[in-house]
């Protein structure tokens, strides 16, 4: 009776194991990024909010969500390039910190929530239209943002594997 009890339990233990490492190695990955630039500014052009990012590092960084952890750097031209791919249907929000941020009543600074489309460059400066999601934002129209980083969502679901989607390009 002992013996068939082992039995068992080694083969639901075996299953177990092994459909936990399958789920592991099928797992697609959920890709992240961070976009960096020296400075920006927050600009009203016809109506419509705009982020101006200047001094764009030329490299964005990106990285994967458990259980597939990777991490890389791919060129900011070829990531905006390719944005319609993946962000054209639900486009990403995305954390904004930047030096100068502003601080609540216990110092802590008070990052922006912002949703960004149509992403273009002009004049070497990289233009987002941005909605905040931030309540009571007070970025003052032309004031210069130091050390700007956006933390950026993953792309829409069915866009989570880059390397099977059309967004391979973006990573390679």
């Amino acid at each position: 009776m002992k013996c068939a009890m082992i039995i068992v339990f080694v083969y639901l233990f075996s299953l177990i194991s092994f459909t936990s490492l399958e789920a592991k190695t099928t797992a697609q990955p959920r890709y992240l990024f961070i976009l960096s630039a020296q400075a920006a500014t927050v600009e009203i052009d016809h109506g419509k909010t705009q982020l101006v990012m200047k001094n764009i590092d030329p490299f964005i960084l990106w990285f994967t969500d458990r259980p597939i952890r990777q991490a890389g750097f791919t060129p900011v031209k070829k990531f905006i390039a390719n944005w319609h791919t993946a962000f054209a249907e639900v486009p990403p929000n995305a954390g904004m910190v930047y030096l100068n941020m502003k601080k609540d009543k216990i110092g802590a600074p008070q990052p922006v929530a912002v949703e960004l489309r149509h992403p273009h460059w002009k004049n070497k400066q990289l233009i987002f239209s941005i909605k905040f999601l931030t309540e009571k934002v007070n970025l003052s129209q032309g004031k210069t943002l130091r050390h700007v980083h956006l933390f950026i969502d993953p792309p829409a679901a069915r866009l989570t594997d880059f390397h099977e989607c059309p967004m391979e390009a973006v990573l390679g």
